[in-house]
């Protein structure tokens, strides 16, 4: 008798406790300067209990930019194995054909290095057949932004990619080096004008090289892609002929394997690199149905994975560059919540961006003991972040901050973002 009343009276001291930070919170919400023109949302839920401890405007929708990338990270944690299929293939007499499966890290400067795509095809004794047959998907997503297209977060879509889709423009000790080297005499013209940057043409893979170029930058392009830039890069690279073969994908084709998802979705996550998460969805289609489309792969996570959302959200791509997308933030704290209960909370906090550690939280929230594991999401006029953060006491909270239509700098969005969490860190 004495234990449950222990119990009772712990239970009436936390609904204190919880209902006296709601109103703290609803406090220095009002009174923030930083939020005072901007459309703000919170959604914080504490996990153990699923208790709402805070919400404001949490049935509100939103553009979630770069937060749309959770959304693309469970998909992938559902439908993709371990180690990423980087390819398929037949062989036909004397031919092998391959298709795409939209594996993003062959040949990708920023992801571990792997050579089972390159020493397979390097050594097979067939003649090489390339197929993109299964490819359904336009190069550029719905909703993105036209002008965006020479930014380096904007590379376009393939069904095999090949060096994360972009031309690497490194200028050291006034030494200009290109990569792939494949661009490196053919594509370029000069332009008088001065300044850092380097422009490629719309349509064309050709490139302005300022001539005066600032020493000790890295300036990363997309280029256009197409089946035959692609043979004539995987020729290049592997130094034996391709050809092109337009056969539909058959069923049970073996498949070559390369590196660990967990790698690609840190990337993700860390760096929010955007042809990494569009090419999870194209991945989890390839995955799920012989055709490689993003709006297939969305469909299915939608109707097999997410049906208890409170509120459903828009979706329409992976990066979370279509300003398209609407998401509320209690949306994303139960999407946290079904994140933390079907994976293990280790796993989940090394592909989160992590407070003061690591990616683009590598900044804030420092600490000797790492207490935020988050997504940032940001575009003009938009700031997000939804994550996890534990607190002083030891509680685990999912929590979703969402700002939409601000005209303030961004840095005062965010470090009142920050502050607003930390709060919640210090007093629950």
């Amino acid at each position: 008798m004495k234990f449950i009343r222990i119990i009772l009276i712990l239970i009436v001291i936390n609904a204190c406790k919880t209902a006296d930070l709601s109103k703290s919170l609803t406090k220095y919400v009002q009174k923030s300067n930083a939020f005072s023109q901007s459309f703000s949302g919170f959604s914080i839920v504490e996990l153990e209990n699923k208790k709402i401890v805070f919400e404001k405007n949490a049935d509100h929708y939103f553009t979630p930019a770069s937060n749309t990338k959770i959304f693309t990270l469970l998909a992938g944690l559902k439908i993709l194995d371990d180690k990423a299929t980087a390819l398929k293939y037949i062989i036909k007499n004397d031919s092998l054909i391959f298709w795409g499966t939209a594996d993003p890290s062959f040949l990708h400067p920023d992801l571990p290095i792997n050579r089972e795509v390159f020493n397979f095809l390097k050594s097979r004794n067939e003649k090489l057949f390339y197929s993109n047959q299964n490819f359904k998907q336009n190069s550029l997503g719905i909703g993105w932004a036209w002008d965006d297209y020479n930014d380096y977060y904007q590379p376009e879509l393939t069904s095999l990619p090949i060096y994360g889709n972009i031309v690497r423009f490194e200028n050291s000790k006034n030494e200009l080096k290109i990569n792939p080297s494949f661009f490196k005499d053919i594509q370029f013209w000069k332009s008088e004008k001065n300044g850092s940057s380097i422009k490629r043409d719309l349509y064309t893979n050709k490139f302005e090289l300022l001539d005066k170029q600032k020493a000790n930058t890295t300036q990363d392009v997309p280029f256009v892609t197409s089946d035959n830039l692609l043979i004539k890069l995987l020729a290049d690279t592997l130094h034996r002929e391709i050809g092109q073969f337009n056969l539909y994908l058959p069923d049970n084709a073996p498949i070559i394997k390369s590196i660990a998802m967990d790698s690609i979705y840190q990337r993700m996550m860390y760096e929010s690199d955007n042809l990494i998460a569009e090419q999870i969805m194209l991945m989890c289609a390839n995955k799920v149905s012989k055709s490689i489309n993003t709006a297939a792969a969305i469909d299915t996570v939608l109707n097999r994975y997410l049906k208890n959302m409170p509120d459903k959200p828009i979706w329409l791509d992976g990066s979370g560059l279509s300003r398209y997308n609407l998401v509320t933030p209690r949306t994303f704290t139960t999407l946290l919540t079904q994140l933390h209960l079907e994976f293990p909370s280790n796993r989940l906090f090394n592909i989160f961006s992590i407070g003061g550690k690591s990616g683009s939280l590598k900044n804030r929230f420092k600490s000797q003991k790492p207490y935020v594991f988050a997504k940032t999401g940001s575009m003009s006029n938009v700031f997000n972040l939804s994550g996890y953060i534990i607190t002083k006491s030891g509680k685990l909270l999912a929590f979703s901050v969402m700002n939409n239509n601000f005209v303030k700098p961004m840095r005062e969005i965010v470090n009142e973002v920050e502050l607003f969490l930390n709060k919640i860190h210090a007093d629950y």
